[in-house]
């Protein structure tokens, strides 16, 4: 076995939520006796999954006098985190703003009660209904946050907001207002609602929401997608669908939402990879959804089956046969969608469509 294969072993393990067998237990010890500690940290850091090889290593017994104060402060850090997040929900609560939700990995992070000591991310990302956009922004402005809003041309993706003096340094709360938008390739936008906040849950004690468990995992999936199923923080990634699968959700309505959007493949692909690398128990009905055929042409692309493993992210070449082989409508259709893209989508990310369509073709090279 080569030693990355090796390194995916412990990669995997640190964020399986059913139980390791002893091979694995044992692969992991051989592999931190042979590289060493510090070449670990150099791996969990590059890979940006310190926090969950920390939990794994606390969970092994390896080094506790090392790595249990490591999870402690990251647990603490999170608790911090999540009293800030609460803070700002109540606000909002107060003044009747309820189309908003935490998602994504801190999501579903909450949403399955696991440890906070496994989050490690640079941002808590959240999704609300634009229409609420201006008060949101005032209440993040009135308890001293700073906005930073980001945009794909003229479309409004995302608002940023830091507090320096309240959270970790460089760290910041974004509200998602399209959690399927990408800068260069047209947006896997929703053809329909998805998200009923009526259904919404909260976390705990706290005033904290959290979108209904099929929206969340629906969002857990498409963000995958967004990401060409490969692309950094590649593994971590699935760890959001371990977790969101925890609450026994309605899997008829996300094949709803797939048939209707389109995404059948993408959202097989992401279910058949989370079954393999995680174990994650998903319908088969989900497995199978959308094109087989595309389904075998994807995952080659994306995935090391000799050695159950993701694949490193691949040139521009690949990441267009990625696109166009996770297109419903066939390859070719998919190729089409994103070399010449629907001319409403490029009037509104670069406000023209004949220098639109220029300057899009511009970005794909």
């Amino acid at each position: 076995m080569d030693l990355e294969d090796r390194y995916w072993i412990m990669y995997k393990a640190a964020f399986k939520r059913i139980d390791l067998t002893d091979y694995e237990k044992t692969e992991i010890a051989e592999l931190y006796n042979d590289e060493g500690r510090a070449k670990i940290v150099a791996r969990a850091k590059k890979k940006k999954i310190v926090p969950a090889t920390t939990m794994l290593m606390c969970k092994l017994g390896i080094e506790d006098e090392f790595w249990k104060p490591l999870s402690d402060e990251y647990r603490s850090q999170n608790e911090r985190i999540v009293e800030c997040l609460d803070a700002v929900y109540s606000e909002l609560r107060a003044i009747g703003v309820t189309k908003l939700g935490v998602v994504e990995n801190f999501g579903a992070l909450l949403a399955s009660g696991q440890d906070l000591a496994m989050f490690g991310s640079g941002d808590v990302d959240n999704y609300a209904d634009i229409t609420e956009k201006d008060r949101i922004h005032n209440v993040f402005n009135k308890m001293g946050y700073t906005l930073e809003e980001h945009y794909a041309g003229s479309i409004l993706v995302s608002s940023s907001f830091r507090n320096e003096t309240m959270l970790p340094k460089s760290f910041y709360f974004s509200i998602n207002w399209d959690v399927t938008c990408r800068v260069n390739l047209p947006c896997l936008t929703a053809k329909g609602p998805f998200v009923d906040w009526n259904d919404s849950r909260t976390y705990r004690n706290t005033d904290i929401l959290i979108p209904p468990p099929e929206a969340l995992m629906y969002i857990c999936m498409m963000h995958i997608a967004v990401h060409g199923f490969c692309k950094a923080p590649d593994i971590r990634l699935y760890y959001d669908i371990a977790n969101a699968a925890d609450d026994g959700l309605d899997w008829s309505l996300i094949e709803k939402w797939a048939v209707r959007d389109e995404t059948c493949v993408r959202i097989s692909t992401v279910a058949l990879l989370s079954s393999r690398l995680l174990g994650v128990d998903i319908p088969d009905k989900i497995l199978n959804l959308g094109s087989s055929k595309a389904r075998a042409k994807l995952l080659p692309i994306i995935y090391d089956a000799q050695g159950n493993r993701l694949k490193d992210f691949p040139n521009r070449l690949d990441e267009l046969k990625i696109e166009s082989l996770s297109d419903d409508r066939g390859g070719l259709h998919g190729l089409a969608g994103v070399v010449f893209p629907d001319s409403e989508w490029v009037e509104r990310k670069h406000g023209s469509k004949t220098l639109g369509h220029f300057l899009h073709l511009k970005s794909l090279i």
